[in-house]
């Protein structure tokens, strides 16, 4: 695995800035203007050469394909709420991009992605076979997004129902092997229409000269 960090890292044009938080999870972002990686990791512990690789591969599809790989950019109506924001579009916008960098991770290393895979499904077995989970938006697109590599990357079957079932159909009808912005928007389209009856679109933002999510929709139900 090492030796794929080290070839993706080397095809990186511009540079990473590690940051210690307060959180349990990893995250990772691009900052188009000043074109610096952030990978954000807790402030214990080693971080999982396996979560390395997968920041480096949201950081390489940033810089070969489309910043929003990485980064999150929205512009969006000033009638949306901005809790509406906060809980269903920011955590859209979250999860969608890591379908297309663990299609990626699992090009460079499958053996390894496939072991880390499966010690999530197993977990995500677990919940729902103790009779399912309560979860907010955030908790239920990872978990269809675990569901949905285990089926469409892995070759195994995981049961879920209800929503978290349509989360993983529309991961599923998107392909996580050829990262394309079109297919991002597909994806985002389908999980916010979901989520809470959102439209999204590319809109190219002249300021930053780059193209950005512009959202707008429908009341929060």
């Amino acid at each position: 695995m090492q030796e794929a960090i080290n070839k993706i890292q080397r095809e990186l044009e511009y540079p990473i800035t590690e940051v210690k938080w307060d959180q349990s999870y990893y995250d990772v972002t691009f900052d188009p203007l000043e074109k610096i990686h952030y990978f954000y990791v807790p402030r214990e512990g080693a971080v999982p050469e396996i979560v390395k690789l997968r920041n480096f591969c949201h950081s390489y599809l940033a810089e070969k394909v489309n910043p929003l790989f990485s980064a999150i950019v929205v512009e969006y109506d000033e009638a949306l709420p901005e809790r509406a924001f906060e809980s269903i579009i920011w955590p859209t916008f979250c999860v969608s991009r890591a379908w297309f960098a663990d299609g990626l991770m699992y090009e460079l290393c499958p053996d390894d992605a496939k072991e880390w895979m499966r010690a999530k499904v197993e977990a995500v077995r677990a919940a729902f076979s103790d009779g399912g989970v309560q979860a907010n938006l955030r908790d239920a697109l990872e978990i269809a997004l675990i569901v949905a590599e285990a089926k469409d990357l892995c070759g195994e079957r995981v049961e879920v129902t209800g929503k978290s079932r349509d989360f993983v159909d529309a991961f599923i009808e998107v392909n996580p092997r050829n990262a394309t912005v079109e297919g991002l928007e597909a994806l985002n389209a389908k999980l916010l229409k979901l989520a809470g009856d959102f439209d999204v679109e590319l809109v190219f933002n002249k300021k930053m000269n780059m193209h950005v999510w512009r959202c707008k929709g429908a009341s929060m139900g």
